[in-house]
């Protein structure tokens, strides 16, 4: 704060005048699109028990799109691809290669994808009727629609693998044996909500890329006991999540029962994923993100205990207490946690995935050799 009240009052900003404690400074050529990470000369080694840094200098540039990033990495033009994985174009390319193979790493992101379930729209203000749908969907065509198992890994439980708590044993809602459905389980809890041969309803979507694709394979999953979806579609995603799906208003008076969305925290912290998805103080009229509209005391006493929590084994029995009682309520039906496709070549030694940079990698230890091991 204090050295950014002394840089405007010199006129200038952080922007063009970073400051680091670590062992690289930031330096930019606006005219080229180059940036550069220079040796820190205030830095000592002695100093830092964590960074060890292997190289002098890193340079990198901005690329126009994801393509042309993917070409230069794969021929060799670049090192590391920085700001998410590999493109679908080259993912799938690099896939298929036995070679290129080995250099991938396919690391889980924090961002999960699911399906808001609306327990204010009828029938589904029954809660068996909510259950079979998590019974019913078929998480493997879901996985398929959204790029195969490179791209997501199927999800049984609303937290992501990024966040204290997260235990990847909880599974609420078993989607049979090959996560294409339960029927059986689907049509038991139709049963008890007393529509055993199924019920109408709708599903909005954004029609951009694969949210057509999405909806075709929930309509068509859920058909087979008997619940039949009709589609809401929205042209843009700033109408879907301000005065759509995050509209309570409207997700009530359209009648909507279920929506596709997904969620990832800004920082990877229990509390940042769960904030703005339970907390029942934070619902608004508009850009609201508690699609559910939860606000159960328990739920926010457990927040209220988790922003306290003066220890990581304390967060994440907290947290693990807080998707307990949000999958009870089966409103947000999880089916997919986005992974990313990285590649590494030969070269680098020291490389590995941060989960605080969202499970990208960490390039401050980094190390080059000149002659690679084939």
């Amino acid at each position: 704060m204090a050295r950014d009240i002394e840089l405007r009052a010199a006129g200038s900003t952080y922007k063009t005048n970073p400051a680091s404690n670590g062992p690289f400074v930031l330096a930019i050529d606006q005219s080229d699109a180059l940036y550069s990470f220079t040796k820190n000369q205030f830095w000592t080694q002695e100093s830092d028990g964590i960074r060890i840094p292997k190289v002098d200098a890193m340079s990198w540039k901005v690329f126009p799109d994801g393509d042309s990033t993917d070409r230069a990495l794969i021929n060799g033009e670049i090192d590391i691809k920085l700001n998410y994985g590999l493109a679908p174009l080259a993912r799938d390319a690099t896939l298929v290669s036995k070679e290129n193979r080995a250099l991938i790493d396919n690391p889980e992101m924090g961002f999960v994808n699911f399906l808001f379930v609306n327990p204010k729209v009828p029938p589904l203000d029954r809660a068996p009727c909510r259950d079979a749908i998590f019974y019913a969907l078929d998480k493997l065509d879901l996985q398929a629609v959204r790029g195969g198992s490179a791209s997501v890994a199927i999800a049984h439980s609303i937290s992501p693998p990024t966040i204290l708590g997260y235990d990847n044993s909880y599974n609420p809602y078993p989607s049979g044996s090959n996560e294409s459905g339960n029927i059986k389980k689907a049509r038991e809890s139709l049963a008890q909500c007393g529509y055993p041969d199924g019920f109408q309803t709708k599903m909005s979507y954004v029609a951009i890329g694969i949210g057509k694709d999405i909806f075709l394979s929930v309509q068509k999953s859920l058909a087979r006991v008997g619940i039949v979806v009709d589609p809401v579609e929205y042209g843009n995603f700033a109408e879907y999540f301000t005065t759509g799906i995050g509209s309570p208003d409207t997700m009530s008076t359209q009648k909507i029962g279920i929506a596709a969305t997904g969620w990832g925290p800004d920082y990877s912290s229990a509390l940042s994923f769960w904030a703005p998805l339970v907390d029942g103080r934070k619902i608004k009229s508009a850009a609201n993100q508690n699609f559910a509209e939860l606000n159960l005391d328990e739920i926010n006493s457990l927040l209220d205990q988790l922003d306290a929590a003066a220890t990581p084994a304390e967060a994440a029995r907290l947290s693990k207490a807080i998707e307990k009682l949000v999958m009870n309520e089966a409103v947000y039906l999880p089916y997919g946690v986005d992974r990313l496709v990285l590649y590494r070549p030969r070269n680098l030694t020291d490389i590995y995935v941060q989960i605080a940079l969202g499970n990208q990698y960490d390039i401050v230890n980094v190390g080059k050799l000149e002659n690679p091991l084939k």
